[in-house]
């Protein structure tokens, strides 16, 4: 399991990271304050706290992880 860390600050962001997270060949789930959720999902994601960063884990391949990083680079606290 990979780990980084992402801040979701608004609506945009959201929609932004679920259009990224959505073509993603593994799933995709994000955590805050307890709280884990499909991160593919954007019903999920507006549930959780944006006052603050989430955790997003996924089960990947090293160059999966790598492409994923670099494409949510936008959303680094």
């Amino acid at each position: 399991m990979r780990h980084f860390y992402v801040a979701l600050r608004s609506p945009t962001d959201v929609r932004d990271f679920v259009s990224i997270a959505s073509v993603q060949p593994f799933g995709v789930m994000v955590e805050n304050d307890g709280k884990v959720v499909n991160g593919k999902s954007l019903m999920g994601l507006f549930c959780l706290d944006h006052c603050s960063v989430h955790q997003v884990s996924m089960d990947c391949s090293p160059e999966e992880y790598d492409h994923f990083f670099e494409a949510t680079e936008q959303f680094r606290p």
